[in-house]
This record gives C-alpha cells, sequence and structure tokens, in this order.
C-alpha cells in the first residue's frame, strides 16, 4: 500500500469518528416536538420530497438559477464519483485496470475537470454574490473547499503514475 492510501485511509476512518460522534449526539438529544398537525400519508410525503419535489419546474430557487442547478447536479456527481474512486483505489485490479483501459483513463479525469471547476465557481459565488453572503456560514466554505479539494485529489491521482512510493 502506498503511503498516500494510508494518509487517506487514516483521514476516512477520522472522518468516520467525527461523523459517529455527532450522530451520538442526536441521539442523546432525543426526538425534538412536532408542533404540525398531521395530514395525509407520511410514506408519500416522503416519496414526494425526495423525488418529485426535487425537479427544477418544482423548486423556485432551480427553475430561476438552471446553470447554478446543472453545476450542482455535476458537482454532486463528481463527489460521488470521487467516492467511489476512493474505494476502488485499494484494490489492485481497478489500478491494473485504469493504466490498461486508456479511454476510462482520460475520460474520468475530464469529467472531474468539469466538476472542480463547477466546485470553484460555487465557492467564488458565495464570496462574491451579496444575495448568497448573507445566509452563508463558515460551514458552507469549508464543506465546499474541502470537497472540491477532494475531487482536485482524485484527479490529480488519477493523473499521476501509479507507481509511487510503496510500504512493503
Amino acid at each position: 500500500m502506498m503511503i498516500v492510501q494510508y494518509v487517506a485511509l487514516g483521514a476516512l476512518i477520522l472522518c468516520f469518528g467525527v461523523l459517529f460522534f455527532h450522530f451520538l449526539r442526536l441521539i442523546k438529544l432525543g426526538n425534538p416536538k412536532d408542533f404540525s398537525e398531521k395530514s395525509g400519508n407520511i410514506a408519500n410525503g416522503i416519496l414526494y420530497s425526495s423525488t418529485v419535489a426535487m425537479a427544477p419546474q418544482n423548486k423556485e430557487s432551480a427553475y430561476l438559477h438552471l446553470p447554478t442547478y446543472t453545476m450542482g447536479i455535476f458537482y454532486h456527481i463528481g463527489t460521488f464519483f470521487s467516492f467511489f474512486i476512493f474505494i476502488l483505489s485499494f484494490f489492485p485490479f481497478f489500478n491494473h485496470w485504469l493504466i490498461q483501459d486508456q479511454f476510462i483513463h482520460y475520460l474520468i479525469p475530464v469529467f472531474l475537470i468539469v466538476t472542480c471547476l463547477c466546485g470553484f465557481i460555487f465557492f467564488i459565488k458565495r464570496m462574491v454574490k451579496k444575495s448568497l453572503k448573507g445566509f452563508t456560514n463558515p460551514d458552507d466554505y469549508l464543506s465546499n473547499a474541502f470537497t472540491t479539494l477532494f475531487q482536485l485529489a482524485t484527479l490529480l491521482y488519477l493523473f499521476l503514475p501509479q507507481d509511487g512510493i510503496m510500504l512493503t
């Protein structure tokens, strides 16, 4: 395993540890008191809010800003794709396949260049647009920066030779 993979695995373990800590805090707080009146079928509400409600024509912030909505979709796909590549990078067959298949070797990085640009544009928009500054907090900047850096690190991993410093 390469030293970089050990560092990445340590970072992943740290992230899951922090998530688990916050999860335990949420459980400790208990369920919040629900002041709304129940109406209709809960399962239908969950299905609607997870599918149809996310369509751009049903979200004012989306249909008025379709380019930003589209960039957000690309950005999220790039994040999940980077995480998938991160997991696969620990398996030798993936690295071998990546080196052998020239089409995939160049297609994935081109897609990640687009998603990194989307993340960078989102970061700049948050800093420049007055309408976004009002409700953007440091956590938004940090999560945007770290996610974009994660995608950039995945991109560099795909471009750099796979025969780095190996630990035996």
